[in-house]
């Protein structure tokens, strides 16, 4: 079943935006990546820092294991929240 457009105005709108000349194109600005890069890393070395702040201040309760020495909880919240901010999971 083919879905039908909202409305009359509509459907006679759609084979003009196909057109050239419809939409009015903008110039292109120059990127500059020096910048681009500098506040990406800045942005990242920030995000670090806020991390271990609030991780750091957390208390965690410790609980006694049997057998193999635990995983330190604070370092592993730190990787966590570092991967999942950076996209990287």
């Amino acid at each position: 079943m083919k879905k039908r457009l909202p409305n009359k105005e509509f459907r006679k709108l759609v084979p003009k935006l196909r057109e050239k000349g419809f939409y009015n194109s903008k110039e292109k600005r120059p990127i500059n990546w020096k910048k681009y890069n500098s506040a990406q890393t800045e942005e990242a070395l920030e995000l670090l820092k806020r991390i271990n702040e609030i991780v750091d201040s957390c208390k965690i309760k410790k609980v006694s294991n049997l057998g193999r020495k635990g995983i330190d909880e604070k370092i592993l919240a730190k990787v966590i929240l570092l991967c999942e901010t950076l996209q990287l999971t």
